[in-house]
């Protein structure tokens, strides 16, 4: 479906419509069939009574087991496409919700905390979700049956059966009256269970900084202090929500007083039978105790809102992707950079440059950049300076698609549970074997049973960490972009086989620029330039330039 608004209720019905008319017909089915057990159990009860022959009263037994066997037949139905459209529909929000969190500026993430996102993702979601199938559901579950038990009991009595239903009109009006207290109630421990989150994930990142310092106690007193915020919100929340229970029956069984009275007076006066009488205080039971369950259902409904309302920004249809092309065939212009990922580290004034063609090797020893300076070379994050390939500012289209335009391969592998060829070209376009040439995967390939069909495991047991890197490798030059950048990629790789990637790397892609980070002196030897890192500063230069630098020289090991 184009333009698909996934920020409006409606959509996630509209997707579903085939769940949604089964639900609906099924539901139909069982509420409205529902309300006439009570008045079919009377007809048997009155057949006893008035002592009908046994033929007649069991056949009209065996029509009542057959009609209450209908009746569960649509209930478990119900049940099956209710469940399958909260499944459905909550698939559908998270599938969203993700590929917005991909494309979406990630600077946007420094002013959220994880434990706000955690929640937005998993619980707000899900409880989303469920609150659009309960609300379908629950308009026959609630609305429908409702309506059939006061039609049947009207049937015998219009106005006893007007008075009855007085009191549980009341409750759900109660319940309703009650939404804005549940919802300021839930969108308050919905926030400090998110903070509680932020706080797991800090305590546990940094048990050992807190005991080696011995500021431990420190924190967990403020960690007590969250919790027992949560602790008090989340009392409220409970009493809101699922304590009125009580209250709205007790409010609704006011209305037995005159179905008893009233009823138990026509009986007497032989207007009604006993089965009537039986069947009119049935049908009122059940009705009472469905309204004593609206008001929970409706307080459950307020929840999943206020959940809706703070996951709906993840939803929204209006973050783009606009194709852009190249402005230039200039290379790579690195100019005034300045960039951390937080305030505890900062390169600054970081220039050089490179042609298509061109491997550049950055290096410098532990802390002084490497990893920040890639990640500032990938054109996700936002930086002072200025970074140009191709003639765009990387900062200015960091939420755009480019084909074939960046790559990065961070220091750590991730592997999919999937092919090889799969993991490689996630299902691209792309020069497969010139790739896998050139990570040297060739032979490793080969011994696998199914070739580059072999499925990897997400454990890794059968591929090495030399491969995986290798694999990584493949993958980043597969389409050809214009920019590779390489994170330490030859760590568990042979002296060798480095040298000889590198190679292949010059020979098969003299239109892409390679960035490489490493300290291994031979293979820094065959790179075009080198982007030397140290105590802050940098210095761009080639190999033998750099051994005038006694810092680089005992970096790498010495002259060659």
């Amino acid at each position: 479906m184009k333009n698909v608004r996934y920020d409006k209720i409606g959509t996630y019905f509209k997707l579903n419509i085939g769940v949604v008319i089964l639900l609906s017909i099924t539901a139909f089915l069982f509420n409205v069939s529902i309300a006439f057990v009570p008045t079919f159990q009377g007809y048997v009860i009155d057949a006893l009574k008035d002592k009908k022959e046994f033929s007649y009263v069991l056949h009209l037994s065996l029509y009542y087991l057959a009609f209450v066997l209908f009746v569960q037949l649509n209930r478990f139905l119900k049940r099956l496409f209710r469940r399958r459209l909260a499944n459905k529909i909550i698939l559908q929000m998270r599938t969203k919700a993700f590929s917005n969190l991909l494309i979406d500026d990630i600077n946007k993430f420094d002013f959220k905390t994880y434990g706000d996102i955690m929640n937005k993702q998993l619980a707000d979601i899900r409880d989303a979700a469920e609150a659009f199938e309960t609300l379908l559901a629950e308009t026959f579950d609630s609305g429908v049956l409702l309506a059939a038990y006061f039609i049947f009991m009207g049937i015998h009595s219009w106005p006893l059966a007007t008075v009855c239903m007085i009191f549980p009109v009341i409750v759900i009006f109660i319940s309703v009256m009650m939404g804005p207290k549940i919802r300021k109630f839930t969108r308050e421990y919905k926030e400090v269970y998110s903070d509680t989150k932020e706080e797991n994930i800090t305590v546990l990142q940094n048990e050992i900084y807190y005991r080696g310092f011995g500021i431990n106690k420190n924190y967990y007193y403020k960690y007590e202090e969250t919790l027992d915020s949560l602790e008090k919100r989340a009392v409220k929340n409970t009493i809101y929500r699922t304590s009125f229970e009580p209250l709205y029956l007790g409010i609704a069984a006011l209305g037995y007083i005159f179905a008893f009275y009233y009823g138990g007076l026509k009986v007497i006066d032989g207007i009604w039978k006993i089965g009537t009488l039986t069947a009119f205080i049935s049908s009122f039971t059940f009705a009472r105790k469905k309204c004593g369950f609206v008001g929970r259902i409706i307080n459950n409904i307020q929840n999943g809102f206020v959940s809706w309302e703070r996951c709906k920004s993840y939803m929204v249809t209006d973050i783009k992707q606009e194709n852009i092309e190249a402005l230039s065939n200039d290379g790579l212009e690195v100019k005034d950079l300045s960039f951390g990922y937080d305030s505890s580290f900062k390169l600054n004034d970081i220039n050089f440059n490179a042609s298509y063609g061109d491997i550049i090797s950055v290096c410098g020893r532990i802390r002084s950049g490497k990893t920040t300076l890639a990640g500032a070379l990938s054109g996700i994050y936002d930086y002072d300076g200025s970074i140009k390939l191709a003639g765009l500012e990387l900062k200015d289209i960091r939420n755009d698609k480019i084909k074939s335009f960046i790559h990065y391969a961070p220091g750590k592998v991730e592997i999919f549970n999937d092919t090889l060829k799969y993991n490689i070209t996630f299902g691209n376009d792309g020069d497969f074997n010139k790739a896998i040439e050139t990570a040297c995967l060739e032979d490793d390939i080969n011994q696998f049973p199914n070739k580059e069909e072999e499925v990897l495991s997400h454990s890794l047991l059968n591929i090495s960490g030399g491969q995986q890197r290798r694999l990584q490798i493949a993958r980043c030059v597969f389409n050809s972009p214009k920019l590779v950048i390489l994170d330490d990629p030859f760590n568990a790789i042979g002296h060798s086989m480095s040298i000889k990637i590198i190679e292949n790397i010059k020979a098969n892609y003299p239109n892409t620029i390679f960035v490489i980070i490493n300290n291994q002196r031979d293979t820094l030897k065959l790179s075009d330039k080198i982007l030397y890192l140290e105590h802050g500063s940098s210095t761009f230069a080639s190999f033998d330039e750099l051994l005038n630098i006694d810092s680089f020289k005992s970096l790498v090991g010495g002259d060659v």
